[in-house]
């Protein structure tokens, strides 16, 4: 079956990969200061037979960024940026996909509070959020963000939502157990809102 150029089939791919990594922050799963810094490069090859306009090898890369800056003991803002891109033909399994609030997500899929998971999609991205961030006692975390996005499609591939620049708020009490972290977000944004609550690193 063929969508808009793409072929939704048992394609096979081979997928040399790059990753870098270098984290300052001082904490996990909800840091009040120091940075990070992490990028990915891929080539990926379809073992396939490539559809119309299809390149039998593309390149993939994004680089993400992201500082905490505290002002005091109980409070910090937060500043978290990420551009990638293809150079070639985008590959469907790991173009940019936005949605849900959950930081663990696979291949090119990118979390934007107020989508579901994969609600957005498009070639190239350009992303960053504005976070302010309170810790009033023990393992209790209050974090108040603004998100906005950039999709570009210029393959014009189908996508749930056809706005290009995207935006969400989002205020979430945060909770720092044994389990991981527990987390009840209200995310409303300019395509629609949601709410979630987030046991551990993965639910």
């Amino acid at each position: 079956e063929d969508t808009d150029g793409f072929r939704l089939g048992d394609d096979n791919y081979f997928i040399p990969k790059a990753y870098f990594l270098y984290d300052k922050l001082d904490n996990r799963n909800f840091p009040m200061s120091g940075f990070s810094i992490s990028a990915k490069a891929r080539a990926i090859w379809n073992l396939g037979e490539p559809v119309a306009n299809e390149d039998q090898w593309t390149y993939n890369g994004d680089v993400e960024f992201l500082i905490y800056q505290p002002f005091g003991e109980k409070f910090s803002i937060g500043l978290e940026v990420m551009a990638g891109g293809f150079i070639g033909t985008s590959s469907f399994p790991f173009r940019y996909y936005l949605g849900s609030n959950n930081r663990n997500l696979m291949n090119n899929f990118k979390l934007f509070p107020s989508l579901k998971l994969g609600q957005a999609s498009g070639d190239d991205l350009l992303m960053g959020e504005f976070t302010t961030r309170f810790h009033p006692v023990g393992n209790h975390f209050f974090t108040l963000g603004a998100r906005a996005a950039h999709l570009g499609n210029a393959e014009g591939i189908s996508t749930s939502v056809s706005r290009r620049w995207l935006g969400a708020a989002r205020i979430t009490y945060g909770f720092s157990s044994p389990l991981g972290p527990l987390e009840l977000t209200y995310a409303p944004g300019n395509v629609c809102e949601e709410v979630y609550f987030n046991l551990g690193y993965w639910f």
